[in-house]
């Protein structure tokens, strides 16, 4: 009977390994389990990339808080977002943080060793027609002011100055 016949295994056997199964997750999630071939730019500049996509949520309330009343929102609560700093962890981005309108998204452990510890500046400034546009900036808050700011060669092109 069919229960009586030996299961194979046509994708996988049982002589694998640990690394075998290590390497095929990695293959399978589109990851390089050995060196990162790209250029170091790249990665930096991507990983900022991501962190101001992060911050969207953030700009978008922001945005809408200045529509509305014509103020910038002064902290996260103002903006709709939780009081932590960190809810807004994701990749390479630790926390967000909101000054009366700046964004600050602080690159935590999982971002490249360049950034780590390093933040993006997001200002807000306000056009002729009252609308608001973003730029990075070189220079954190006030009350962020012992942060290093990452370097403006790796802005993405919506951030740039």
């Amino acid at each position: 009977s069919a229960l009586d016949r030996p299961v194979r295994r046509r994708w996988l056997s049982a002589d694998v390994g640990l690394y075998g199964l290590a390497m095929l997750a990695c293959v399978l999630l589109g990851l390089n389990a050995h060196a990162d071939d790209r250029p170091k730019t790249a990665v930096l500049k991507e990983q900022v990339l991501e962190a101001y996509y992060v911050s969207a949520v953030a700009r978008l309330a922001i945005s809408e808080r200045w529509s509305g009343t014509r103020r910038f929102a002064a902290d996260r609560e103002a903006a709709g977002m939780s009081r932590e700093p960190t809810d807004t962890r994701f990749g390479p981005v630790a926390s967000l943080h909101i000054f009366h309108g700046v964004v600050v998204v602080v690159f935590g452990d999982k971002a490249d060793d360049a950034l780590v510890g390093k933040a993006l500046v997001i200002m807000p400034i306000v056009t002729e027609r009252s609308k608001i546009s973003w730029r990075c900036a070189s220079a954190p808050p006030a009350e962020l002011a012992d942060l290093a700011t990452v370097p403006a060669a790796y802005y993405p092109d919506a951030c740039q100055t």
